[in-house]
């Protein structure tokens, strides 16, 4: 009897520890998060790179086009650094009938353009 009790106990034990009593699921894991990009850096590229690369199609504080992109002056407010990053790496895998080309930045360029326009609201 006191076996039977024991191992009751240890997999009741170990159910808890995993979360799959009665069906619980357990917590997801975090996301990793993405490395902080500097902003100041970011501003200084998109200011370089917006006029030759972006300004025919994106639209950014009255400046260039929303005829094929969308405006960039909010975008903060839709997106956070990690998505507008993963977006200009890969359009077509949020919008499958994007147009727009993969940006072809160094990462370093990426991220801190992702940084400063996530602080674009």
């Amino acid at each position: 009897m006191k076996y039977s009790i024991a191992l009751g106990v240890t997999a009741l034990s170990l159910a808890l520890a995993t979360g799959s009593v009665m069906g619980a699921k357990p917590k997801p894991k975090a996301p990793a998060k993405a490395a902080a990009g500097n902003v100041k850096n970011g501003a200084a590229v998109f200011a370089k790179r917006f006029p030759v690369e972006c300004k025919a199609c994106h639209k950014f504080k009255n400046q260039g086009s929303t005829a094929l992109g969308t405006d960039l002056t909010h975008a903060g407010k839709k997106m956070n650094a990690a998505k507008l990053k993963a977006v200009m790496q890969n359009p077509k895998k949020f919008n499958p009938k994007s147009i727009m080309p993969p940006v072809k930045w160094s990462d370093k360029e990426l991220t801190d353009v992702a940084a400063f326009l996530a602080t674009q609201k």
